[in-house]
């Protein structure tokens, strides 16, 4: 199997070429690396001869010089551990490998991939390529066998990194996942385009979410759900050619993951009745989903953010007098506001009086007023402290700062639900 894989892939374009080896006895070396003894017709019947066929000899007449490397048979874990350094120590940094696994013994074929897939991320080393010969699955009654292809099985450890990273809240590494996936069926896709815009949808989500783009999350979410559903559709009708399955592996991994993903997705998105009514609930929600995840400052950023395009839509003071809206802010959080007649301009006191004096005179009652302005100046603290790396207000410990970041965001969220420009 060895020396047929070095033909095919040319093994004069290979820079080294490995063999890890079992010692012993019973081992590799002694039965299927040094020269064995063959069987040869005489006149008497069968005589034998010392003809070189161990892999060896066999990869020499081939023009391919090895290197044997020993290892112990890996019946202990200790036995196990020392074929991992083994491998580690005989692959640099940024190799390319092309790797046969079919006379592993016993657990030595995982030892294998696992230590690989180990080496892809500590040293940059790309796995061209995996490969098994089935002997036992040969035709019947003939010694012609199978070889598997094991990419695509090595790969799908790819796939459980991007699905780690997407618990910490991070969509970007799937999307690019699925992109490098449905790359191949090119021909195939034409007519279902969905399929290749789930991957950039994906990415524009997680780069939102990341860099806390908070005009852009409606429509990445929407445009990610939108994407989600119909690669779903598309999935359930679409006939890929075996040769391309062979090429990607198949879909398999894609369709595993799509109803988790969907619901992921589904966290970010308010109630469409919501929707019309506060518009901030996409940033609520966005807010919440980082926090969640573990991404406090991006959270927290945009919560406050949200507080901040609130105030500019129901004081109609635009965006552009943001300076005035950032005042109204501070006084809204203060303990005790400024007078709003220190300020010239009267919209901005019409503002302020709007929502400082009718707020507290409302059905809500003074008590409730005071814990919006508490929830706004508890966010705004502990968001300034993260921002400026505590050089400012102290940072609450990391045990609790999760546990109060959710606590702010709820509050916050009340707060928008409850006040003027939303319905009761």
């Amino acid at each position: 199997m060895q020396e047929a894989r070095l033909r095919a892939l040319g093994a004069g374009s290979l820079d080294e070429v490995l063999v890890l080896v079992t010692d012993g006895p019973r081992g590799a070396r002694v039965n299927n690396w040094e020269a064995r003894s063959v069987s040869t017709r005489s006149e008497c019947g069968f005589t034998y001869s010392k003809e070189p066929d161990g892999l060896s000899q066999r990869l020499e007449t081939l023009g391919v010089k090895a290197t044997r490397i020993p290892i112990p048979e890996g019946s202990t874990e200790r036995e196990l551990w020392s074929i991992f350094q083994s491998i580690e120590e005989h692959v640099h940094t940024g190799d390319t490998l092309y790797v046969d696994v079919t006379h592993g013994y016993r657990s030595l074929s995982i030892v294998l991939l696992t230590a690989l897939d180990y080496l892809r991320l500590a040293k940059g080393v790309q796995v061209e390529q995996v490969s098994y010969g089935a002997y036992e699955a040969r035709q019947e009654g003939t010694n012609i066998a199978p070889t598997f292809d094991l990419t695509p099985f090595f790969v799908l450890q790819q796939w459980t990194g991007a699905l780690v990273l997407l618990e910490a809240g991070d969509f970007r590494a799937l999307g690019q996942r699925i992109s490098a996936a449905v790359k191949p069926l090119a021909p195939v896709l034409r007519q279902h385009t969905p399929l290749k815009g789930l991957g950039p949808a994906l990415i524009s989500l997680g780069e939102a979410l990341q860099h806390n783009r908070l005009r852009d999350l409606a429509q990445v979410v929407e445009e990610a759900d939108r994407q989600l559903s119909d690669a779903r559709q598309t999935l359930d009708v679409l006939e890929v050619p075996e040769h391309l399955e062979r090429a990607v592996g198949g879909l398999g991994p894609v369709r595993a993951i799509l109803v988790k993903v969907q619901d992921e997705v589904a966290r970010l998105r308010p109630q469409p009745g919501e929707v019309a009514r506060t518009p901030e609930l996409w940033g609520i929600r966005a807010a919440a989903y980082c926090v969640d995840h573990g991404l406090v400052v991006q959270g927290l950023t945009l919560a406050r953010e949200v507080a901040f395009d609130y105030l500019i839509r129901v004081t109609d003071l635009g965006a552009e007098r943001r300076k005035e809206v950032e005042n109204l802010l501070g006084a809204f959080t203060t303990t005790n506001p400024p007078d709003p007649g220190a300020n010239p301009s009267p919209r901005y006191r019409e503002a302020f009086q709007a929502l400082h004096l009718d707020v507290a005179r409302r059905p809500l009652g003074p008590s409730r007023y005071d814990e919006a302005k508490r929830t706004l100046s508890a966010l705004t603290d502990v968001r300034n402290a993260l921002n400026h790396a505590g050089t400012g207000d102290p940072l609450p410990k990391p045990a609790k700062l999760l546990s109060k970041a959710q606590q702010l965001i709820k509050g916050l969220e009340a707060l928008i639900r409850e006040l003027p420009g939303t319905a009761a």
